[in-house]
């Protein structure tokens, strides 16, 4: 027989649910990392598996995505070099 955990408390859940807000809100502005989300929220003092439930969701979602974060970074970086680079008649 497995055991079941008890669910979450009200005050949990409740700053589970703070911390998605915010984590949305920061992401409205611009993407972010995983781990610039998990440094806001450890700033405003989330515990560390309260900010690990939020961000692994916002991850199952695509909300957060590194990968695509880091892609994107790069195009934005490069770009802009390439356009100089083509009016230049490199």
């Amino acid at each position: 027989m497995t055991k079941s955990c008890p669910p979450p408390s009200t005050s949990e859940v409740s700053r589970e649910e703070q911390a998605r807000v915010l984590c949305l809100r920061l992401l409205t502005a611009r993407a972010r990392t995983r781990a610039e989300l998990f440094g806001q929220l450890a700033k405003r003092g989330y515990p560390d598996d309260v900010s690990d439930r939020v961000l692994d969701r916002l991850a199952q979602v695509g909300l957060v995505d590194d990968i695509d974060f880091a892609q994107q970074w790069v195009a934005v970086a490069t770009g802009g070099r390439r356009k100089r680079q083509a009016r230049l008649g490199c």
